[in-house]
């Protein structure tokens, strides 16, 4: 039974999801998370309470840390608010902030948070393996190429980044 002024949810007021770019690309690497504790009337909570914040999620995640490469921390809350700063570092992906009462970590509430790859800056060319192509005929093969592009720390950059491939003005050996 959850009593009024007691805990009986927590919410993300400011967030629905958290989108942080990875470190050193000039785009947000950090930002100031503010959870409410919520009575079962949906007033927040008085007095202090501890909570447990916490980057979780399937593997492989994101490197993500709440200062000295610390992936849990455990805040005081003040009248229902408790806040905490989060930061991203050099790999991408996709990670779950969860926070949870400490003494009910059955009462928790959790966002998603995306860190997203910098700008390309490398390009590695691929092409197909010895023996791999497909004989077109009159000596002609077709074979597969690609381009890998990366940001600074070798994340796989955005989706839209354009590569172009040219043979030149005169293709034959």
């Amino acid at each position: 039974t959850v009593y009024e002024r007691q805990v009986a949810s927590i919410e993300f007021p400011d967030l629905q999801e958290m989108n942080l770019d990875v470190t050193g690309v000039g785009g947000t690497s950090y930002s100031i998370v503010r959870v409410d504790l919520k009575d079962i009337n949906g007033a927040n909570v008085s007095g202090q309470h501890w909570v447990t914040f916490e980057i979780t999620g399937e593997e492989p995640l994101p490197d993500l840390h709440f200062g000295a490469g610390e992936q849990s921390y455990d805040v005081l809350t003040n009248n229902g608010i408790g806040v905490k700063s989060i930061w991203s570092g050099t790999e991408a992906g996709e990670a779950i902030l969860k926070v949870s009462l400490l003494d009910d970590p059955g009462i928790y509430g959790t966002i998603d948070v995306i860190v997203h790859p910098g700008p390309p800056a490398n390009v590695e060319l691929f092409i197909g393996e010895y023996d791999t192509g497909i004989d077109q005929g009159d000596g002609t093969w077709a074979l597969e190429a690609g381009a890998l592009v990366t940001d600074i720390h070798g994340n796989p950059s955005h989706l839209d980044a354009p590569v172009n491939f040219s043979l030149g003005a005169d293709p034959t050996p």
